[in-house]
């Protein structure tokens, strides 16, 4: 075994995201306005801090939990989306993830096989075009209308679905807000 410890080729062929490079050279700045990645202008709401301050006091957060998500936080987000959003969604059918990458990431890597197209619109996020790239899919751009609020083209899309397409990227529209 090889002592010297690389990334995998398939991770070393993605580039830098310009995003972690604007963190760093915004670092050299003083009173620089922080715009690379989500960064929250205010503290985290009182209500939050002392539920956290609660199940830490009630010894609810040693250790790993499941790995879908607590049982109990699965089941809220199952009312607030049918509440809230008219969606009927079961516990069972939802994950709760870190993130959204890491959720994104982990859903591409388990449907997308190499090579496999997924069409993502332009302009998106750069972190989505390296996702579907550590999951050895390729990625497809479709540019979106700009005169029209960057709004997605369906034409456009319909005409980049090829036999090796396997999905289309819609909940990659950060930073367009756009919805299908």
């Amino acid at each position: 075994m090889n002592e010297d410890w690389r990334a995998s080729k398939r991770v070393q062929q993605i580039k830098k995201s310009a995003i972690h490079e604007m963190t760093r050279l915004s670092k050299s700045i003083e009173d620089v306005a922080f715009l690379s990645w989500a960064k929250p202008t205010s503290n985290t709401p009182d209500h939050i801090k002392k539920a956290a301050v609660k199940a830490i006091e009630q010894e609810l957060v040693g250790g790993y939990s499941a790995t879908n998500g607590i049982p109990e936080l699965r089941e809220e987000v199952s009312k607030k989306l049918k509440r809230d959003n008219k969606i009927e969604a079961k516990a069972s059918e939802i994950i709760i993830t870190v993130g959204a990458i890491e959720g994104l990431a982990a859903a591409l890597m388990s449907v997308v096989d190499p090579g496999e197209e997924v069409i993502l619109p332009s302009p998106t996020y750069s972190t989505h075009i390296r996702q579907v790239l550590i999951a050895s899919g390729k990625p497809v751009f479709v540019p979106t209308i700009e005169e029209q609020g960057f709004s997605l083209d369906v034409d456009r899309i319909r005409k980049a679905i090829t036999n090796k397409t396997h999905s289309f990227g819609d909940w990659l529209t950060w930073p367009l807000s756009t919805i299908l």
